[in-house]
């Protein structure tokens, strides 16, 4: 009788073992091949931490701000000069005058973050 009882429990443990982990391997195969949920990232505010050595896609992704409204900010083309730091595109589109890109930009973030949605997420700086 005791043996018939260990060997029953041991049978109801396993198959709650493979049934536990059956599960686990169905939900992992059924989102296998979708992308992963996005992070949520929060974005920076103070536009005074944007040095010259920021490439605009980058200020872009810290900022929270489309790529292409930088470059319209800029009013220079996005292919050429998606690689080029603030002290390039200065030399380059605003010779003589440093630092003017960095305040163009600047002023573009701004102007875009009056616009966003309130509920994004935001690191305020102090």
């Amino acid at each position: 009788m005791k043996k018939k009882f260990w060997v029953g429990l041991l049978i109801g443990l396993g198959a709650v073992i493979v049934l536990l982990f059956g599960f686990r391997l169905a939900n992992e195969l059924r989102h296998m091949g979708r992308p992963p949920k996005p992070q949520p990232f929060a974005i920076i505010t103070d536009v005074t931490l944007i040095r010259d050595w920021m490439t605009v896609p980058y200020i872009s992704h810290t900022y929270g701000v489309p790529p292409r409204v930088l470059f319209e900010a800029l009013d220079i083309p996005e292919k050429e000069n998606h690689e080029k730091s603030m002290a390039e595109i200065d030399a380059q589109y605003f010779p003589g005058q440093e630092g003017h890109a960095i305040q163009l930009v600047q002023a573009a973030i701004q102007k875009f973050q009056e616009q966003a949605p309130p509920n994004a997420p935001t690191i305020p700086v102090p």
